[in-house]
């Protein structure tokens, strides 16, 4: 007997070309589907007109970042030379000079204080000299003791002006110390703090910038899209095109966005697998082996292509509500030919594989709602001779929507109370009640047995 399973084709060493640019680009030019490429060929080229004109920008940006970066360079090390030569010089020279000028004014004050008690000493032998003259003394003895008195008067005056001056250069000195000097280096420090953070900041832009460039340089270079491997071109998007000079086809008006393949490369050898589901009571009729034919839905194949059953997998999904028999099991078929390039373009990999299956023997069916469940166990009513009803525990086996196949506990020929409803006693019915089929059974509860089943 015959099995048909709906599926796809899916081929084996497929490559996706993909398009690695960031925006939609338009594609300039792509081999056709079914051309050889080797490993390296260019197969598909996309227009980098948008990326040029952006890459313009981005590089005028960065000749911008630059200029700043350099600036800010060229003002961190001003920073850094002030505040060096400060620390290391002015700073120096200014409070040696304070210190001179204490020394020079202390000087100044020790020479005026020794004039000071020289004149001193001067007046105090001239009165003495005065006073032993008595009414002897001349006019130029008066004259003589004015000019005295000047001259103490005047050494007095230059004591004070050089204390003054020692006081000024002290405090001059204390000034430079205390507040001068400590708020000209902090002055100069956040100087050199705001330069070296404008530097970095110069840096960090330029560097972004230039990042930025170098990105749109390799999208530029992404725009020439490549053959991973030796194979041939499939779903290239274009049936009947065009060639270019180069091979490739043109005069295109389709845009590849981001992460979207432009072509596939199929591997060399062009292998194919059928993948399909058949209903799961099937299942058992298939083995890995067997042979298959499979019909591709083209008009560029017109025969079926053999295959042979690789492999059989029942679907791991719980049975819907519509009983035993609503599970598939999944069906691989390899491919034993290799189908022309191209022949499977714009078919999206829909076929049909038809197995041939040995008929299977003859089964003992019975009606679904023949069944009962109680005890752990399901059950089937056998009329005797005298009417009674005789419970047989049986094994049910595949089921569809009507049947049920009864693989042990009923010989062939015995016949089956078809409405098991009215011949359950009592107690039966309080079995069934406290212990339902579990949900993982094959078979469903029937339909209704009366109160027992409410």
């Amino acid at each position: 007997m015959q099995l048909a399973s709906p599926g796809r084709l899916t081929p084996l060493g497929r490559v996706a070309l993909v398009s690695t640019v960031e925006l939609p680009t338009e594609v300039a030019s792509i081999l056709l589907s079914g051309t050889r490429v080797a490993k390296g060929d260019v197969v598909a080229r996309l227009d980098p007109t948008n990326l040029k004109r952006i890459l313009e920008q981005k590089e005028a940006t960065a000749r911008d970042a630059e200029r700043e970066a350099d600036a800010s360079r060229a003002a961190l090390e001003l920073a850094e030379l002030a505040l060096a030569d400060y620390e290391q010089g002015a700073s120096l020279v200014e409070r040696n000079a304070a210190l001179g000028a204490i020394q020079q004014a202390e000087a100044e004050l020790t020479a005026a204080v020794a004039r000071q008690e020289r004149t001193k000493r001067a007046l105090e032998r001239s009165a003495r000299l005065a006073e032993e003259r008595g009414k002897s003394a001349t006019a130029a003895d008066l004259v003589a003791e004015l000019d005295l008195e000047d001259r103490a008067a005047a050494a007095d005056l230059a004591v004070g002006k050089a204390r003054h001056a020692l006081e000024q250069a002290q405090t001059r000195r204390d000034v430079l110390e205390r507040l001068g000097r400590p708020l000209h280096l902090r002055r100069l420090q956040v100087e050199l703090t705001k330069a070296r953070a404008g530097a970095e900041a110069g840096k960090r832009a330029f560097d972004r910038a230039v990042g930025e460039a170098d990105a749109i340089r390799r999208q530029m270079e992404a725009c020439t899209i490549r053959s991973p491997i030796d194979g041939v071109v499939a779903d290239a998007g274009i049936t009947e095109m065009g060639r270019a000079a180069d091979g490739h086809s043109d005069r295109l008006s389709f845009s590849a966005a981001p992460g979207q393949p432009v072509a596939f490369v199929q591997a060399p050898d062009g292998r194919l697998v059928f993948e399909g589901e058949v209903p799961e009571e099937q299942a058992s009729l298939i083995r890995a082996g067997q042979p298959a034919q499979v019909t591709v839905r083209s008009g560029m194949i017109n025969r079926p292509i053999p295959g042979v059953v690789d492999r059989v997998v029942i679907s791991a999904d719980p049975a819907s509500a519509g009983g035993l028999g609503s599970r598939t099991a999944q069906v691989r078929v390899a491919i034993s030919e290799i189908p022309p390039p191209g022949s499977m373009q714009g078919q999206g990999g829909r076929a049909t594989a038809t197995l041939e299956v040995a008929t299977p023997e003859a089964t003992l069916n019975v009606p679904r709602a023949a069944l009962v469940w109680y005890d752990g166990a399901y059950h089937v009513g056998v009329p005797g001779a005298d009417g009674a009803v005789a419970w047989r525990e049986v094994e049910p086996g595949l089921a569809d929507a009507e049947t049920v196949e009864i693989r042990s506990g009923l010989a062939a020929g015995e016949a089956v109370v078809a409405d098991p409803a009215p011949h359950l006693s009592a107690d039966q019915l309080r079995r069934i009640s406290i212990a339902p089929p579990p949900a993982d059974s094959k078979l469903p509860p029937p339909p209704s047995m009366g109160r027992g089943f409410q």
